[in-house]
């Protein structure tokens, strides 16, 4: 009887510890501004995925506002940051593989398969 309830607690564990995993998601832009917080005393908090074509304007505008100025290391920092496709490059694999990570990582959905088996003039499902 003791094996029974031992056995019992490890299914219903089990079966709560795959229900949480399955609950796991990944948001990108969270992990970015996480990572421009981090680094934010050398980025000044500008590290971002241009993921649309309006925001990829924005970005070449504002390169173009700051190289219409003398540079400092500050204003080249920040036109690396804006300017870089492979900084965006690099943004872009990170959001790639980490959202691959999370989805392996996932429980796959159910699948239900119905048989009917049939032998002489029996037939049991």
């Amino acid at each position: 009887m003791v094996w029974r309830s031992a056995l019992h607690g490890l299914i219903v564990l089990a079966v709560f510890t795959g229900g949480l995993s399955a609950c796991v998601s990944y948001d990108a832009k969270k992990q970015i501004q996480s990572a421009s917080k981090d680094t934010s005393a050398f980025t000044g908090d500008q590290l971002a995925l241009a993921t649309t074509p309006a925001q990829q304007q924005q970005r070449q505008a504002l390169t173009q506002r700051l190289l219409s100025a003398p540079l400092g290391q500050k204003e080249a920092v920040d036109v690396f940051l804006v300017n870089s496709p492979a900084l965006q490059t690099l943004l872009a694999q990170h959001w790639a593989q980490s959202a691959s990570v999370a989805q392996a990582g996932r429980i796959s959905n159910p699948t239900l398969a119905i048989e009917r088996i049939v032998s002489g003039n029996e037939s049991e499902w």
